[in-house]
């Protein structure tokens, strides 16, 4: 009899391990850069061609801490931060002077893509629902146009995590290299004389 009340017991403490026990995928972190929450860059366009720029997000030290989704920081280890702030002024410089003396204008367009290589440095990641974790904001300022020869323009955007949905998403994301990479395009490039 005692051991039978001994055994209920013991599946009662069980039961109640088990179903008040939860699951985090977030219980470490994405390595992401240091530094602090907010980096910057330039970019300078000099033939009116495409360009781009990366920004690697397991860099810590211009990202801030590691980047974890939001609500998570509570759940990581290390240093985590929720969002990534990122910007970058863009000038627009002609190569000659052969545009002496004209205002030129062109639209502008800044469009982000994102890659990812496993924590063993090789393997790309290719799987779309993995990539759509890491979100990119474009921030509501930034510039539609870009005019030859002013001042420089600021893009910028903010980088967020959303929690993969399971267990082996998280094990494919945790660890791994994301790299951030923006195009700058211009077209319908007019030019008029002063």
């Amino acid at each position: 009899m005692k051991s039978r009340k001994l055994g209920i017991a013991l599946l009662a403490m069980l039961a109640i391990v088990v179903t008040t026990g939860t699951f985090a995928y977030w219980a470490g972190a994405v390595v992401a850069p240091t530094g602090g929450d907010t980096t910057t860059g330039t970019v300078t366009v000099g033939t009116g061609a495409d360009v781009t720029t990366s920004f690697v997000l397991n860099n810590t030290v211009a990202s801030g801490g590691q980047l974890v989704p939001s609500g998570q920081s509570g759940n990581s280890q290390g240093t985590p931060v929720e969002f990534v702030d990122l910007s970058y002024t863009v000038q627009w410089t002609e190569d000659g002077d052969q545009l002496l003396g004209t205002s030129t204008t062109a639209n502008i367009t800044a469009t982000p893509s994102v890659a990812m290589v496993e924590d063993d440095g090789l393997t790309a990641i290719t799987n779309q629902t993995i990539l759509d974790l890491v979100v990119i904001t474009p921030n509501v300022s930034n510039p539609s146009t870009i005019t030859l020869d002013a001042a420089a323009s600021t893009f910028a955007w903010t980088v967020t995590l959303t929690e993969p949905a399971n267990s082996a998403d998280y094990a494919v994301v945790q660890g791994a290299t994301i790299t951030i990479t923006f195009t700058y395009s211009l077209d319908t490039i007019a030019t008029t004389d002063n």
